[in-house]
Order: structure tokens, then sequence, then C-alpha cells
């Protein structure tokens, strides 16, 4: 409390309490586990061990999950697809989890990502969206620049959304890697 009594005294903040009923939205995220329900989005880039990775910890903490790959072009949109074929027979052979393809003519990955949610969002307005990000976690801070990148702009995107939930998977590299 002590904190809070000594903001008063700052001349450019304004302090004040939120109660419960004036912090609810349609789009917050319940006050009760009973009430979450979760839909988990991955983005993707690619088919790989991480990818997996994180689809099995999307797949652990919902029934639903979607591996959403942002295609630049025609070719990027079959190779993907063949890919998921072949690995969700091995992985993935239940209904909760599906890929979806996301064309980008414009070789932009953000915003068709973002419209895509949003429109995720607006059809199930019930679930709480969550968003898992699959990120490298890099041996050296120099090599730091070379990896996460999307990742972050996608992160720094989404904190400003209401109703979604951002989480970090972190795949380590070890040196040499």
């Amino acid at each position: 409390m002590g904190f809070k009594v000594s903001l008063f005294f700052q001349p450019h903040l304004v302090v004040t309490n939120v109660s419960i009923q004036e912090q609810r939205n349609p789009s917050s995220i319940p006050l009760h586990p009973r009430d979450m329900r979760h839909r988990c989005v991955v983005p993707i880039a690619e088919l790989d061990y991480t990818t997996l990775q994180s689809l099995a910890y999307a797949r652990s903490i919902s029934l639903h999950v979607i591996a959403a790959h942002v295609a630049i072009d025609q070719q990027d949109m079959q190779e993907i697809r063949a890919r998921w074929e072949h690995i969700r027979k091995d992985f993935f052979s239940d209904a909760g989890v599906q890929l979806v393809v996301i064309d980008s003519p414009y070789r932009s990955l953000l915003r068709p990502l973002l419209a895509y949610l949003d429109a995720l969002q607006e059809v199930h307005p019930e679930e709480t969206l969550t968003v898992i990000l699959p990120e490298l976690v890099v041996a050296h801070w120099w090599e730091q620049p070379l990896h996460n990148q999307t990742a972050l702009r996608l992160k720094a995107a989404l904190l400003k959304r209401p109703g979604i939930v951002v989480t970090d998977i972190p795949h380590h590299l070890r040196p040499g890697q």
C-alpha cells in the first residue's frame, strides 16, 4: 500500500482503482478456470522438430489446435500441405490438430496472420485464443539478432490485443547447431 500512496505525490501520474466490473469486457479472459476453453494457434514456418514439439504442447492444453502457415506463393502452399499429410499420420492422427494455410500474395507474414487471428476470435468469441510461439534460445547473445525477429514482432502485436494469450515455447540451441 505504501508504494501506491507514494504515487499520489507524483505530479505526472494518475492513480486509480479499477473494479472487477469495470475490467470485464466481451473479449477478456474468464475469471474462473471452469469457464475457460482454449483454442490454440501455433504459427509455423516449416514442419520440423521445434514445430512438432510446439504442436504437441498445444494439443496437451486444448482439443482444438491450428497450425497456421503463411504461404508466400503457390509452391510453398503445396509443399507445406504435402509435408503435413505425411507428418499428420504419424503424430496427429486425431482430428484435434489441423493445418491452415494463409495465402499472402504480398510476401507479408504478420498482417495476414493477424487478420486470421481476428477472424478466429470473431467466430469463437467464447474461447480464449492462445497463440503458442516456438522460439529459439541461442547459446550466445550475439546470435540473438539472427533468430526470433518474426516471433518478437508477432508477440508485440498480439500483446496489444485483448483476449489473446501468448505462450512462448523455448527451444534451446546448443553451440554448433
